[in-house]
C-alpha cells in the first residue's frame, strides 16, 4: 500500500510580488522552451489537481471551459514556459490503464477501461523544474529524458470537478484507500467535436477578458490546423515589453502554478 497522491495548487506569493514590481517580464531561457512533439497516440502518466470553477488558466481559454473536462499538459509538450503554448486547445481521449505507484500495481480489465475514458481539452500548463517541480516527479520530461514514470507526456486533469468527479477513477477496496492519485493512460489526439464542451459557446475560444496578444485557445486545432505560438519563445525573440493584458496573464499563470508533491 502507498499513500494517496494528488497534485496541490499553491500560490506563488513571493514570485507574484516580484513580478508586480517589474516593468518587463524576463523571457525564459532556451532550455525551458521545448519543441517536444506530441504523437497522435501513445501512453502517458496522469494525475489530478484542483482548478477552481471559473478560473483563468495558462492558455487563457474561456473560463466557461472549467465546467467541462480539462487538463494541464507537461511543459515540454505544452511548448511554452510562460502563458499560452502550442498545445493549448488540443483535445485528447484519455483511457486509464493501470495505477502507478501502488503495491502491487492494479491493471484495469477491459470493462473498467471502457468506463474510465474521457476527452479533455488542454487549457493549462504543468510546470517543469527547477522552479516548480524540484523532485522532477511528473512534469520535468524533456525531449531526451522522460519523467519519473518513464513517459514524455504527463496529463494533470482537473478533478474533482462537475465534469470529472472523483468517482470517475476506479476504486479497489483491497488497497484500503479510494484515490490512487497517479495512473498510466492511453492517449489519442481527437477532434474537439468529441469534447463535452463543444456544443457550449461559453466554453470555447479565448476568454473575453483577453486578446490574442495575451492568450491563445483555438476551438478545434486538430481539424482546422490552428496552432498557438509559444508565448515564451515569442517574448524571447521580440525583446519587447509585454502588453498589460499579457503581463496580467503571466502573473496569473505564476500565481496559479502547481507544486507537485510525491
Amino acid at each position: 500500500m502507498v499513500p494517496q497522491r494528488r497534485c496541490q495548487r499553491v500560490r506563488a506569493t513571493g514570485i507574484l510580488v516580484l513580478l508586480l514590481t517589474a516593468t518587463f517580464v524576463t523571457p525564459a531561457v532556451g532550455k525551458n522552451i521545448s519543441t517536444l512533439p506530441i504523437p497522435q497516440q501513445g501512453k502517458a502518466s496522469l494525475t489530478h489537481y484542483d482548478l477552481t470553477l471559473g478560473a483563468l488558466a495558462s492558455c487563457g481559454c474561456s473560463t466557461g471551459s472549467t465546467y467541462f473536462p480539462t487538463a494541464a499538459l507537461s511543459q515540454a509538450a505544452y511548448g511554452s514556459s510562460l502563458a499560452s503554448g502550442p498545445a493549448c486547445g488540443q483535445c485528447f481521449n484519455l483511457t486509464l490503464l493501470q495505477t502507478y505507484g501502488a503495491t502491487p500495481e492494479w491493471l484495469l480489465n477491459d470493462e473498467q477501461r471502457r468506463n474510465a475514458s474521457v476527452v479533455v481539452k488542454i487549457t493549462d500548463k504543468c510546470p517543469a523544474p527547477p522552479l516548480y517541480d524540484p523532485d522532477k516527479t511528473w512534469c520535468g520530461a524533456t525531449a531526451s529524458k522522460p519523467n519519473k514514470a518513464g513517459f514524455f507526456l504527463h496529463f494533470d486533469v482537473s478533478s474533482p470537478s462537475p465534469a470529472i468527479p472523483l468517482s470517475f477513477f476506479p476504486v479497489n477496496a483491497s488497497y484500503g484507500y479510494n484515490d490512487f492519485g497517479s495512473w498510466i493512460v492511453d492517449f489519442e489526439q481527437v477532434p474537439c467535436e468529441r469534447w463535452a464542451g463543444w456544443g457550449n459557446q461559453s466554453a470555447l475560444g479565448l476568454d473575453a477578458s483577453l486578446t490574442t496578444q495575451s492568450g491563445c485557445c483555438p476551438a478545434n486545432p486538430l481539424s482546422d490546423n490552428s496552432v498557438c505560438p509559444a508565448f515564451s519563445l515569442k517574448a524571447a525573440a521580440s525583446h519587447l515589453r509585454i502588453a498589460p493584458t499579457a503581463a496580467a496573464l503571466v502573473l496569473l499563470a505564476f500565481a496559479n502554478s502547481l507544486v507537485f508533491i510525491a
